[in-house]
């Protein structure tokens, strides 16, 4: 007999939670238009985390953000 075909691996999710205090963080963070990059880093996230977060709490978040401000 021949064997089933196997399903493709899925990668955990060994991410935390988000906690009420970070979500209020990161909507404090994107009304005064911090970068994606500024967000990440000052929540201690990945900026495909805080992509990821924005979507699910549908709050936009405008391509200007993920630029680096010039210093």
């Amino acid at each position: 007999m021949s064997r089933p075909p196997e399903k493709p691996k899925r990668k955990n999710n060994n991410a935390r939670a988000w906690t009420s205090g970070e979500d209020e963080r990161l909507l404090q963070l994107i009304i005064s238009n911090a970068s994606v990059i500024d967000i990440a880093a000052e929540l201690g996230r990945t900026v495909r985390a805080v992509s990821a977060r924005t979507y699910a709490l549908r709050i936009a978040l405008g391509r200007s953000r993920f630029r680096v401000k010039p210093k």
